[in-house]
C-alpha cells in the first residue's frame, strides 16, 4: 500500500470535517482502553480540495487503464475527501482495518484510491475489509462472548438449525429487507453500529455470499465457530427487535 490513501465522498465538506473529529474521538477512546496496542494506523484529514477529473484520468493513463464511466459519474458527485496519511497494513494492523471500515460506513457512495492507480468503490473495499481482522471493540462495544449461548430449554437443534445456516438465512433476509426500505435501513444501520466488529463482518459476509453455516463463516472470517454462533445469535435478536 502507498503512504497515503484517499476517500472521495459525496458528503458536504462540513460533514466530512465532523467525521474526521468523530474518527479521532473513537480512536482516542480505543487507545485509552488498549494502551498496549502496537497497531499502526493513519492520520486522517478532511478536505474539500478534490482533484480534477483530468488529474484522475491522467492517473489512469499512467497505469495504461481507462477510467470507467460508472467511476466518473460517482466521482462527479463527490464534494469532499478524507486523506489517510501513513496508514497501517490492512493485513496486519487491526486498528487500521476498523478505522477504514468506520469511515467508509459513513462516507456514503464513496471512492477509495490506494496505490495502484485505480479507484475502488467503498462497497468493494468494505467487502474486502469484512474478510480481515479488525479491532474487536473499536467502538467500545463489548466483544461477543467466545462461548456458544446455551440452547433454549426443551429445544434440540438439528439439521440447519444446528449448523447455524437457518439462522443465517433469517439474518440475511432482515438485512436485505433494509436495503429496499429507507426507514428500516436507518434502524438496521444503528443496530450494526452498536454491533461488535465480528458481527459487522458477519453481516457483510452474508450480504455478499448469502446464508451459510457457522463453520463456513468462521473459516472465512478466521475465527472460532463458537464466536460466530454467539455473535450471530445476538445479531438476529437485535435485528428482529427493529424489523418485527
Amino acid at each position: 500500500m502507498s503512504a497515503t490513501w484517499w476517500i472521495y465522498s459525496p458528503l458536504a465538506p462540513e460533514a466530512m470535517r465532523a467525521l474526521e473529529d468523530e474518527c479521532e474521538r473513537v480512536l482516542e477512546a480505543y487507545l485509552e482502553a488498549h494502551r498496549d496496542s502496537e497497531d499502526e494506523y493513519a492520520e486522517v484529514l478532511a478536505s474539500s480540495k478534490l482533484p480534477t477529473l483530468d488529474e484522475l484520468e491522467a492517473l489512469y493513463r499512467r497505469s495504461r487503464k481507462s477510467i470507467p464511466a460508472s467511476v466518473t459519474a460517482r466521482f462527479e458527485a463527490c464534494r469532499s475527501m478524507m486523506i489517510l496519511e501513513r496508514p497501517g497494513d490492512l493485513d496486519v494492523d487491526a486498528v487500521q482495518v476498523s478505522m477504514l471500515r468506520f469511515l467508509l460506513e459513513k462516507t456514503g457512495e464513496a471512492l477509495v484510491l490506494f496505490n495502484d492507480g485505480a479507484l475502488e468503490t467503498s462497497e468493494e473495499v468494505l467487502r474486502d475489509l469484512a474478510r480481515k481482522r479488525g479491532a474487536a471493540d473499536f467502538l467500545l462495544e463489548k466483544p461477543a462472548a467466545p462461548a456458544r449461548p446455551p440452547a433454549r430449554r426443551g429445544v434440540k437443534a438439528t439439521g440447519d438449525d444446528a449448523s447455524g445456516e437457518a439462522r443465517a438465512g433469517r439474518v440475511e433476509q432482515m438485512l436485505s429487507a433494509a436495503r429496499v426500505n429507507p426507514e428500516l435501513s436507518i434502524d438496521v444501520v444503528e443496530v450494526l453500529r452498536k454491533t461488535p466488529d465480528l458481527g459487522r463482518r458477519y453481516a457483510a459476509l452474508l450480504i455478499e455470499e448469502g446464508a451459510m453455516s457457522d463453520a463456513s463463516a468462521a473459516e472465512t472470517l478466521g475465527v472460532d465457530r463458537s464466536e460466530v454462533g454467539a455473535v450471530a445469535a445476538k445479531l438476529e435478536v437485535a435485528l428482529r427487535a427493529v424489523t418485527g
